[in-house]
């Protein structure tokens, strides 16, 4: 018996099934729901919803972030966030309510407890923090004495300070080379001033909304930034390499570029088969370098 139109769904997947994935490797939703509860007669909880805005955030949609249900219109809503889900579970009041749960209990809190779980299942060194203290300063008149001091302020020496006093644990060669690989780090937070991240004015009507979406969007780049590592890491240990955007083979992908790649994925239910189209073969062969958390949203395991 040939399906009715009306039995057939298609909805989009793209690349959330990625981002979605690295959150499910990450126990996001687990973590969240553990810090702010939840109760078993919510359609949607805590975790959830913030899963939500961090699918929403590495969207990379071509138009302002709008973290409501217009986003999930059309995408396979159900499939990446639970069942029973739908778009318009995720509307404006339920999203501000969020926001205001996460700064009430505390947004240092919950990146931090989140970020350091995280770290420790995708087998991150925290051998080292860095403080940046582009915010110190120093308030009264000083005057160069001499020729020589003129010179070393136009030098522009700068000071490297740690908190590691014994010199046979870190050497000063050590803290110069730590305070360069803080340059990684800081080109991550690029993407979070990209105009792609400005929110709708509809919900962050007050100052601990912005915070906490400030803080989502760290999130966003903690997900990023585990992911493109993780996908790194498996085409070293392979010594494999997959295409960048010119055709060109890379072992060191950006996961954006992986992400414009994922286009046009789509979920076709028909009754209840499901199945991936335009899983092409090179979709196929990067996701072979992705966790299992992340294939299953490609119904590959």
């Amino acid at each position: 018996m040939t399906a009715s139109p009306l039995d057939i769904r298609v909805q989009d997947i793209d690349h959330c099934g990625i981002v979605a994935g690295i959150c499910d490797e990450m126990e996001l939703v687990e973590q969240i729901n553990r810090l702010l509860g939840s109760h078993p007669q919510e359609i949607i909880n805590v975790g959830q919803v913030v899963k939500a805005m961090i699918l929403n955030g590495l969207g990379f949609v071509s138009a302002p972030l709008y973290l409501f249900e217009k986003f999930f219109i059309g995408k396979a809503t159900e499939h990446l966030l639970g069942e029973g889900i739908h778009p318009e579970h995720l509307n404006d009041d339920r999203l501000g309510r969020v926001l205001d749960k996460l700064y009430s209990f505390g947004l240092t809190e919950v990146f931090v407890t989140v970020a350091l779980s995280a770290a420790r299942k995708f087998g991150v060194k925290m051998d080292s923090l860095h403080l940046d203290s582009s915010s110190f300063h120093v308030d009264g008149d000083y005057t160069l004495q001499t020729p020589i001091d003129i010179e070393v302020q136009r030098a522009g020496r700068f000071l490297l300070a740690t908190n590691v006093l014994d010199a046979s644990e870190l050497s000063d060669d050590d803290v110069l080379i730590e305070y360069k690989a803080q340059q990684s780090t800081e080109r991550g937070f690029r993407f979070l001033k990209d105009p792609l991240f400005f929110t709708s004015s509809v919900f962050l009507n007050s100052p601990k909304r912005v915070a906490a979406s400030a803080m989502i969007m760290g999130l966003c780049l903690l997900v990023y930034s585990l992911g493109q590592r993780a996908l790194r890491q498996a085409l070293d240990r392979a010594k494999k390499t997959i295409d960048n955007q010119l055709g060109k083979p890379t072992a060191a992908p950006t996961l954006r570029s992986v992400f414009q790649c994922f286009m046009s994925i789509h979920l076709v239910s028909v009754a209840q088969s499901k199945q991936i189209t335009n899983l092409t073969s090179e979709r196929h062969w990067i996701l072979n370098f992705f966790g299992a958390p992340c294939r299953k949203y490609y119904l590959l395991c």
